[in-house]
């Protein structure tokens, strides 16, 4: 019986080898290229940001990076932003009293209770309005336990 043999392959110990002996800007290179892809923003799109599944927004997280830098929200009316983001999560601030119920909206973006029952990661956007119900200000408000 004849096994036929390949010039092109080599053992994979002789392959493992001369990657360890590339130059380190290579691999520096390779990883830059591996961390730049995990990149997880994705287009703010109007239905995803309103998806809700199991009481979270799986989708926002991964918007509100687009829906800050190329949505214009300020100078939007209230109106116009619950058109635009739905109902909101109706969250008091601490430190941020609501006065009249008005003077600021907040939307729940990432809510992670990882193994526990209390949350371990959170993530709010908070909209500030004027007096006029106008957007004057845009925050996105995140908290880690330690």
């Amino acid at each position: 019986m004849n096994i036929p043999t390949y010039s092109g392959l080599e053992p994979l110990h002789i392959s493992l080898v001369r990657l360890s002996l590339q130059s380190p800007t290579r691999m520096l290179l390779l990883l830059s290229i591996c961390l730049i892809g995990c990149d997880r923003s994705i287009p703010f799109e109007k239905s995803g940001w309103k998806e809700k599944f199991d009481g979270a927004y799986p989708s926002r997280d991964a918007m509100v990076e687009d829906l800050l830098h190329n949505h214009i929200l300020i100078g939007l009316t209230t109106r116009s932003v619950s058109d635009l983001l739905g109902e909101e999560d109706r969250v008091e601030l601490v430190g941020k009293p609501k006065v009249d119920g008005r003077n600021y909206m907040t939307y729940q973006v990432l809510e992670d209770f990882g193994w526990d029952i209390d949350p371990v990661h959170t993530k709010y956007l908070v909209l500030e309005f004027n007096q006029d119900s106008i957007v004057t200000k845009t925050e996105l408000l995140e908290w880690k336990q330690r």
